[in-house]
């Protein structure tokens, strides 16, 4: 894509500008990089196919272009292009398109569908309802509200599994209402935001649960702790988890991972970007992130 040139003035001063707004709204580095050249894309493609004026690209202009990718040889192995690729591609040309209505310099067809990802089919994820039955099974005792706290770092927050149970009480920074991921799988730190309802359910257990699992052990940094007043086990999660289910009548199989994607799910159907959302999550790439528009028409 980079080797590709445009020659209509109008589509270098509309890929040029794109990226410009990309830059001022902030986006990661790799949707400042990767976006403008998917763009580069089609609108070579289009100007390839007699089109000149951005304003006269139709849905089977958009359908052709998509069809060209689905036929593409992988430049890095043998075979095609991954859907997920090609989704990026969507994902980023329903962008340009919205950016164009903004600020009024072009009208194409928005909201293109994404194509069906494989991989998403083999994810479970949790309905909002049904998130919401589980913070409903978590009882009022000390192992209640760990459950209650358990859910708003895999769900609220949405860490993966090790981020959880690696957390210490000092990296939650109440003040600045953020959690600080300091061990990621990707060995990158990053900062999440805490929702009011995160941090309330983190303070009860920090303040009526956290001190009685203790049990006179304050040198123990861990914010979940066992009953063995030590830091507590991916697998006693687990199990909680699983206890949760149960109670609250979800036939589902879930681990704690599900939980992650529960989240990342509801927040594109509530209409966060894309890019937003890779930034929640951590991803180093956005072609993780583009499992959930397959997902977030799922559920």
């Amino acid at each position: 894509m980079k080797q590709l040139k445009l020659k209509t003035l109008q589509f270098k001063i509309l890929e040029k500008s794109y990226a410009d707004r990309l830059k001022t709204l902030s986006y990661s580095e790799s949707g400042i990089y990767y976006m403008p050249l998917h763009i580069r894309d089609f609108l070579n493609y289009i100007e390839n196919k007699g089109i000149t004026d951005i304003n006269q690209v139709n849905d089977q202009n958009i359908t052709d272009w998509i069809n060209r990718l689905k036929n593409r040889k992988n430049q890095r192995r043998t075979g095609g292009i991954s859907t997920a690729y090609i989704n990026k591609h969507i994902s980023a040309l329903n962008n340009f398109a919205r950016y164009l209505k903004e600020t009024e310099t072009g009208d194409i067809p928005a909201n293109t569908a994404y194509l069906r990802n494989e991989e998403a089919r083999k994810i479970n994820v949790l309905t909002i309802k049904e998130t919401e039955k589980l913070y409903e099974a978590c009882e009022t005792n000390i192992y209640g509200l760990r459950d209650a706290a358990m859910l708003s770092i895999y769900y609220g927050c949405g860490l993966r599994k090790k981020e959880g149970i690696n957390l210490n009480t000092t990296d939650l920074l109440f003040n600045k209402k953020l959690l600080h991921v300091k061990k990621s799988k990707t060995g990158r730190e990053r900062l999440v935001p805490m929702s009011p309802a995160v941090i309330q359910s983190l303070n009860e257990y920090i303040n009526r649960s956290r001190p009685i699992l203790l049990n006179k052990n304050n040198t123990e940094p861990a914010l979940f702790i066992s009953q063995r007043t030590k830091r507590i086990s991916g697998q006693s999660m687990s199990l909680r988890l699983n206890r949760l289910l149960k109670k609250a009548e979800i036939n589902k199989t879930a681990g704690l991972h599900t939980l992650r994607h529960s989240i990342a799910t509801h927040l594109l159907q509530s209409g966060m970007k894309l890019e937003d959302i890779s930034k929640f999550l951590g991803h180093k790439s956005m072609d993780s992130t583009q499992i959930y528009t397959h997902l977030s028409i799922e559920y």
